[in-house]
């Protein structure tokens, strides 16, 4: 006579400190401003694989936008659910720790020049309203508008300065504005101008009298 005798499969809970470690974060994301809305909302470390077996941690969502230049906190909301391939709930086998991310969006960096001149003294005034962008630039449909108060007349130099004034739409906090304020010299001139000073002169016959004249041509 053969008996058959059933044992019990147990598993039992593992320990707090024998808990699988898992980590799930936000990746940071760093962006230059260019007038455009920046987004998280992608987590990572959302699959763990232990021991050769895969683990799903789901019930978890970020999100986070960004226009202006700034940082903008990614925090990870709910409550972490972990999963076995078999769709068995094994949260309480695991220690799941979040890490928070950030969206950075950088300001641009602008350089407004106005342009260097020189020439020789010609007794006309020495200026140029030109004024350059470089650096990143403004964005699209993004700008400023100047107004050049640089002048250099008689022989010596002076800086050819500038103000400036940002477009409607452009904002300060979007931008490192730096100002490169060019020269504007006049030689003195190397072979001098010739000024020929002429009295006026008079005419008159002889009449006893004293005569006198004043003035220059």
């Amino acid at each position: 006579l053969v008996e058959t005798s059933y044992g019990t499969l147990k598993v039992l809970s593992r320990k707090d400190s024998e808990l699988y470690q898992a980590e799930v974060y936000v990746e940071d994301q760093t962006y230059t401003y260019d007038g455009q809305l920046h987004q998280i909302s992608e987590l990572k470390g959302t699959e763990v694989v232990i021991n050769g077996n895969i683990f799903t941690i789901s019930g978890l969502s970020v999100y986070a936008e960004g226009l202006h230049a700034g940082s903008y906190e990614a925090k990870i909301t709910g409550t972490p659910v972990v999963s076995s391939l078999t769709g068995d709930d094994v949260s309480d086998q695991f220690n799941v720790t979040l890490k928070d991310g950030s969206l950075n969006i950088l300001r641009r960096n602008v350089v407004l020049s106005s342009q260097s001149l020189e020439k020789q003294y010609d007794g006309k005034p020495l200026t140029s309203s030109s004024i350059s962008v470089s650096g990143d630039g403004f964005v699209r449909n993004e700008g400023a508008s100047f107004v050049v108060s640089g002048v250099q007349t008689g022989p010596g130099s002076s800086t050819n300065t500038f103000s400036y004034i940002l477009d409607q739409g452009t904002s300060e906090k979007d931008y490192n504005i730096s100002k490169d304020e060019g020269t504007l010299r006049v030689y003195a001139r190397e072979e001098k101008y010739s000024i020929v000073l002429e009295a006026n002169s008079l005419s008159e016959k002889y009449d006893g009298s004293e005569h006198s004249i004043v003035g220059i041509k």
